[in-house]
């Protein structure tokens, strides 16, 4: 397990500058977190997972929110911490960094959710549900494919696809909602509801 992670600590630590620059020229999920905004009350704190650049993050500060964003690469920390002066940045993995228990109104998750394991799926999902205030929101992405896989890319790094009615049961299982489910590509993202 640890080896997976160090693949992917240092695949986006590669990529970072040219990762971040795109992300911040086009704007990329700045839609998303839109639609997003949408859901939520309009002040509070939320919890940016896989936060990358900190474009995301910034965005939520931008619109009356504080924002923590974690990554587990330093490289893409360093550039968010010179993009988003007000967010408060953290290295590590979701599961292994110690929350409060309902302290966000909203937890983003754009284009990480593929990144976690089957076997760690219902941890991962239980702990944001934990951490999100009662009625709390989350923001969650991931690969779509015709079955659930995962495995080694040809880069030797971890990724997985998983078929809509996993994604869906996950969720639910976890004590959200779905509000909304949308495909877009090869992606799925979905905001949903804590119960």
């Amino acid at each position: 397990m640890t080896n997976y992670k160090e693949k992917i600590r240092q695949e986006f630590d590669s990529i970072a500058e040219n990762y971040v620059n795109k992300a911040y020229i086009e704007g990329l999920t700045l839609q998303s977190v839109d639609e997003f905004l949408n859901y939520l009350p309009g002040k509070g704190k939320v919890l940016d997972i896989g936060c990358g650049g900190g474009q995301d993050s910034q965005a939520f500060i931008n619109n009356g929110y504080k924002a923590v964003g974690i990554d587990m690469s330093p490289r893409m920390l360093k550039l968010a911490r010179e993009f988003s002066h007000k967010t408060k940045f953290i290295q590590g993995d979701f599961l292994e960094v110690g929350f409060d228990d309902e302290e966000f109104v909203a937890v983003w998750c754009m284009r990480m959710f593929l990144l976690v394991p089957f076997s760690k799926e219902k941890e991962f999902l239980n702990k944001i549900n934990k951490v999100l205030k009662p009625g709390g929101h989350l923001f969650i992405s991931t690969k779509a494919g015709p079955s659930d896989t995962e495995g080694i890319d040809e880069r030797g790094v971890f990724r997985k696809e998983l078929m809509q009615d996993t994604f869906e049961m996950l969720l639910k299982y976890a004590g959200f909602e779905i509000l909304e489910l949308k495909r877009n590509g090869s992606w799925m993202q979905a905001i949903c509801e804590k119960k």
